[in-house]
């Protein structure tokens, strides 16, 4: 569904798709109110009453198309993703009637994703299959047996590989985009930073950048309000930010930037998102307390923080095992020549 145009008289009217006629040609209903925002919702609202009688009789393509249309409130990152599943994974399922649907046919689906995509890509899929079925087929009971779910490994780098990195880019713009992120900001919220959230104690984060269906980037408020804080950075850090002035960027240019600097570093790779994961497992390794690294990394529970963030840094885990050893040592009554020798081949 397009977004709300505003008409010459002031108010606003959104035309929301409602099928095709006989010879093929799309129809639009129109809906015309005094905000945006209240048109769009009754194009949404619409959609999502007035589902054809025979609803089991159109396409795959068709309802999937629709139901995009009928979410239309919804943020343009989660749009486009919906977008992105349409488009990628059901060309062999275009034509087929809803009606004509199985379990069975869905269950191949999903297993034939499942070898080699990631499980939250499967899920996702998934989820937009059961989205499509709810609104249009709502008797439809999906019984899908789904890969196992799991933390998706992560290179993070070790805190000598990030100061090496920063050493690399120093005086470049990406340094600023590196530290913030270092600092727990998205990519998303870093594009989105301007001048006046530059405070006398940190960054505040009250927005991002997205892309939306349309293919173009969107400012938008972030989606849970966990997501809105005000992220810490020491005074020269702060002096940085001030004098880089943060002109307007996008999550592309961001990302392209890292990926150049990250290939000709020499470092083992690792992506810009990774260094949220960084940051918190530095965070945690020092021992800030959970609630801190939640609310300054805007995570509004320790289920993610903790079965995704916390890594094991393979620095930290040399450090530690020096520890686990000697205490060991004392646990089985080692001499002190024992615990030097040891301490010397963990060092």
């Amino acid at each position: 569904m397009a977004n709300a145009k505003k008409l010459p008289s002031g108010m606003w009217r959104t035309r929301a798709y409602v099928g095709k006629d006989s010879e093929g040609k799309k129809q639009y209903k129109s809906f015309t109110a005094p905000t945006r925002k209240q048109s769009e919702y009754l194009a949404a609202a619409y959609l999502n009453e007035h589902r054809s009688s025979s609803a089991e009789d159109i396409t795959w393509a068709e309802a999937a198309e629709r139901y995009i249309e009928a979410k239309a409130l919804l943020s343009p990152s989660t749009l486009c993703g919906y977008e992105s599943i349409r488009k990628t994974h059901f060309a062999d399922w275009g034509c087929k009637k809803l009606k004509d649907l199985t379990q069975e046919m869905i269950q191949k689906k999903i297993s034939e994703l499942s070898r080699d995509h990631s499980s939250k890509t499967v899920r996702n899929v998934h989820g937009f299959i059961s989205g499509v079925l709810g609104l249009y087929v709502p008797e439809f009971r999906l019984s899908t047996f789904l890969p196992e779910k799991r933390g998706e490994s992560r290179p993070i780098p070790t805190e000598k590989e990030f100061q090496a990195f920063l050493n690399q880019i120093k005086g470049e713009p990406l340094e600023i985009y590196v530290l913030l992120a270092a600092g727990s900001l998205r990519r998303s919220e870093i594009a989105a930073v301007a001048p006046d959230d530059i405070l006398d104690t940190g960054v505040r984060v009250d927005e991002s950048i997205v892309k939306g269906k349309d293919g173009a980037y969107h400012r938008k408020k972030p989606n849970t309000r966990a997501s809105e804080r005000i992220v810490p950075f020491p005074p020269e850090i702060i002096k940085k930010f001030r004098a880089f002035g943060f002109p307007p960027t996008d999550p592309g240019k961001i990302s392209r930037a890292f990926d150049a600097a990250i290939s000709v570093s020499g470092l083992p790779r690792f992506t810009l998102h990774s260094l949220r994961h960084y940051y918190a497992s530095v965070m945690h390794f020092y021992g800030v307390p959970d609630k801190y690294i939640m609310q300054f990394g805007g995570w509004s529970t320790d289920t993610v923080l903790k079965s995704v963030y916390q890594h094991a840094m393979k620095d930290k885990i040399q450090e530690e095992s020096g520890v686990v050893i000697s205490i060991y040592n004392k646990m089985m009554g080692a001499t002190d020549d024992t615990k030097d020798d040891t301490s010397e081949k963990t060092s």
